[in-house]
């Protein structure tokens, strides 16, 4: 594994960034255009916008590494001179960067430091003077993704019982997918009746909490109920479902209350017009006004 460093650290004497150190990138298909081992620092050609998310990330005190395997090394198909020259370029465009970490083995190879292993993970984050659950990994495919898992603290610290995990999920999956199916044929094979009548069940405690709410304002209540059940009753008239008609019986309920309870004084209250009792003055006779002497 080749590693180029440039100004470690371990944020001495400096503000440590609140939740991450350091962002580790690949290079081909994330920073640049993914051409093929490529040894040609002219066809070097950044995605829009990297530069500009670099710089903000260096002016946030972010550290800044670059993860990549090139296997064209091992293959024959460049030489390391050619990848320095390449790798030049890539800063001359996009700035620098605090690390590099090269693969330069093929998936023959069985090392520890080809994506989707960790290795280059840890490499980059013992450079940077941080661990991996301090870091961000960003890349395009897979590998990238499986790489900081792997590194991630939840990972089983035995590379050899890492599938455990992986083959578990994947058998539930199937689980999940199994019933999925079987529970879609036993829908499918079952009588209308009992689909509509799971479907109403369903909707029972809806409905429960839809009629509490209408009924919890006295004023309303009356007119909650008429609406209830004239809507649940499914009259039709002049060809209007009954949602409609239990609209316009609960705006009816609604006024007749209003006017009913305009044309009657309040309790307590005399009619206007009437005399009050032998020596029962009015409030506002017995209160004196607040800003009389």
């Amino acid at each position: 594994m080749f590693t180029s460093s440039g100004s470690k650290g371990n944020w001495s004497g400096m503000e440590r960034p609140a939740l991450f150190d350091a962002v580790l990138l690949d290079r081909d298909g994330t920073l640049i255009e993914d051409v093929p081992y490529n040894g040609d620092p002219e066809k070097v050609r950044p995605f829009p916008g990297v530069r500009e998310a670099l710089d903000r990330l260096r002016a946030a005190g972010v550290r800044l590494a670059v993860v990549t395997n090139q296997s064209g090394l091992a293959r024959g198909y460049f030489t390391s001179e050619q990848m320095r020259a390449v790798h030049q370029r890539v800063e001359e465009l996009l700035g620098p960067f605090d690390d590099w970490q090269i693969c330069p083995h093929d998936d023959t190879d069985g090392c520890a430091c080809r994506k989707p292993a960790p290795g280059m993970v840890h490499a980059a984050a013992r450079t940077l003077g941080t661990s991996p659950g301090r870091c961000v990994m960003v890349g395009d495919i897979g590998r990238d993704m499986t790489a900081a898992l792997a590194a991630g603290p939840d990972a089983h610290p035995d590379p050899d019982r890492r599938w455990i995990a992986s083959v578990t999920a994947g058998v539930g999956m199937a689980l999940l997918g199994l019933g999925a199916g079987a529970a879609t044929a036993l829908v499918l094979l079952s009588p209308p009746i009992l689909v509509e009548a799971v479907a109403g069940l369903a909707l029972l405690g809806a409905l429960a909490g839809a009629v509490s709410a209408a009924v919890a304002d006295p004023d309303a209540r009356e007119a909650a109920v008429v609406t209830f059940v004239v809507t649940a009753s499914g009259v039709s008239l002049l060809g209007v479902g009954g949602a409609f008609w239990g609209l316009v019986a609960g705006w009816l309920m609604l006024l007749l209350f209003r006017r009913r309870g305009a044309g009657h004084p309040a309790d307590g209250d005399p009619p206007a017009g009437t005399d009050r009792p032998d020596g029962e003055a009015a409030e506002s006779d017995r209160i004196a006004p607040a800003h009389a002497s």
